[in-house]
């Protein structure tokens, strides 16, 4: 379905480039396209784990959710939680990067 969405876009694309007013709007499909191509790969999957590794960036466990390990997603999102709360009781401090860190690294690397 993105793919004859992307095909469609491209023809758009050619009379944005000879049209000056329409390049707002031109700017805005790319954007959708290139978001609507990301969703693609995350739905029927890609060989590299770069969405997950970004998705994980920014909100831990949910790259894990994404590729289909549900139960880590979920153990590294309360982990997140039980971690960040001990920052009030200083080892947080120690425990929460690190488990960012593994989380983004596990998000890349497994399968």
């Amino acid at each position: 379905m993105c793919a004859s969405l992307i095909y469609k876009a491209s023809e758009v694309f050619k009379l944005c480039g000879n049209i000056a007013v329409n390049m707002f709007l031109c700017k805005i499909l790319k954007i959708f396209i290139y978001c609507t191509s990301l969703l693609d790969r995350m739905v029927h999957g890609s060989e590299k784990h770069g969405i997950p590794l970004l998705i994980s960036f920014f909100i831990p466990g949910l790259g894990q959710i994404v590729k289909g390990q549900i139960a880590k997603g979920i153990l590294i999102i309360i982990g997140m939680v039980v971690s960040s709360l001990l920052i009030f009781v200083l080892i947080g401090f120690i425990t929460t990067p690190l488990l960012w860190l593994w989380n983004i690294y596990d998000a890349y690397n497994s399968n």
